[in-house]
C-alpha cells in the first residue's frame, strides 16, 4: 500500500475525488494490477484513467489520453489554428523531439566514450552541445501541449520515430561525422516544419523553429572545424 499513499500524496493538491481497487486475476502475484481513478478539479471535468502495471513499466498510451481528452469539458480549443492545422505542426514537433532527444543520447554517449589525442577539446565540446539540447527537450513537448496535443514519450516511441542512427564508433573524428550528420537531419526536418508552420500562421512555433535551427546550425560549424586540416 506504500505505493498507494505516495500516489495520494502527490496528487494532494490536485486530486477531487481517488478511488482505489485492486484485482488479482488467477493466483500468480504477477497478475495483480492496481487500477486508480481520479478527477483532476484544476481541468474542470477532465476525467482521466491510469493503468498501472506492477510487473512492466509501462508508458501511458497517447491513446487513451486522447480518449479522456475526449470525455471532458467539451470545450474546443479557439486560438486561432484549426485543428487540422495544430495536428499538423503538432507532429512535426513531435518529430523534432524525437530527434532531438535521439541526438542528446548520442552525444552524451559520445562524451563519455570518446578517447585518444581529440579527448580533452571533444569531451568538453560534446557536453556543451548535450546541455544545451536538455532544455530544448522540454520547450518542445511543451509547446506540442500548447498546441492541444498529447506527447509521447517513451524510448521505443523516440527510437521508432527518430532519423538519428544509433551507432557507437570508437574513433573520435568518426564521433564528430556522426553528429554533424544528426544535426544536419535535425536543420532539414525543422526547416521544412518552420515553412508549415509559417503556411499555417503559428509564429509561435516558427520562432521556437527559428531559435533551434540557429542552435543546430551553430553545433555543426563548431563540429565541422575540428576536421580541418
Amino acid at each position: 500500500m506504500e505505493f498507494r499513499l505516495l500516489f495520494h500524496e502527490t496528487l494532494a493538491q490536485s486530486v477531487e475525488h481517488l478511488t482505489f481497487n485492486e484485482r488479482v486475476d488467477g493466483s500468480s502475484p504477477s497478475s495483480l494490477k492496481f487500477f486508480i481513478h481520479f478527477d483532476i478539479s484544476r481541468l474542470g471535468c477532465f476525467k482521466l484513467t491510469v493503468l498501472l502495471d506492477f510487473l512492466f513499466e509501462k508508458p501511458l498510451p497517447v491513446q487513451w489520453l486522447k480518449s479522456s481528452q475526449k470525455e471532458g469539458c467539451g470545450m474546443e480549443m479557439q486560438i486561432g489554428l484549426t485543428k487540422e492545422s495544430r495536428q499538423a505542426v503538432g507532429e512535426g514537433l513531435m518529430q523534432l523531439l524525437a530527434d532531438t532527444y535521439a541526438l542528446y543520447l548520442k552525444t552524451q554517449s559520445f562524451h563519455w566514450n570518446v578517447k585518444g589525442i581529440y579527448f580533452y577539446p571533444l569531451h568538453l565540446l560534446f557536453e556543451t552541445h548535450y546541455e544545451e539540447m536538455a532544455p530544448a527537450l522540454d520547450e518542445i513537448a511543451e509547446r506540442i501541449r500548447a498546441l492541444g496535443l498529447p506527447v509521447e514519450a517513451s524510448f521505443s516511441f523516440f527510437k521508432a520515430k527518430t532519423t538519428i542512427k544509433e551507432d557507437l564508433p570508437t574513433d573520435a573524428l568518426e564521433m564528430v561525422k556522426q553528429l554533424i550528420e544528426g544535426h544536419e537531419s535535425v536543420i532539414r526536418g525543422a526547416r521544412r516544419l518552420a515553412m508549415l508552420a509559417e503556411r499555417e500562421n503559428d509564429p509561435a512555433t516558427v520562432d521556437l523553429l527559428g531559435r533551434r535551427l540557429g542552435t543546430h546550425e551553430k553545433m555543426v560549424w563548431f563540429l565541422r572545424n575540428h576536421l580541418e586540416p
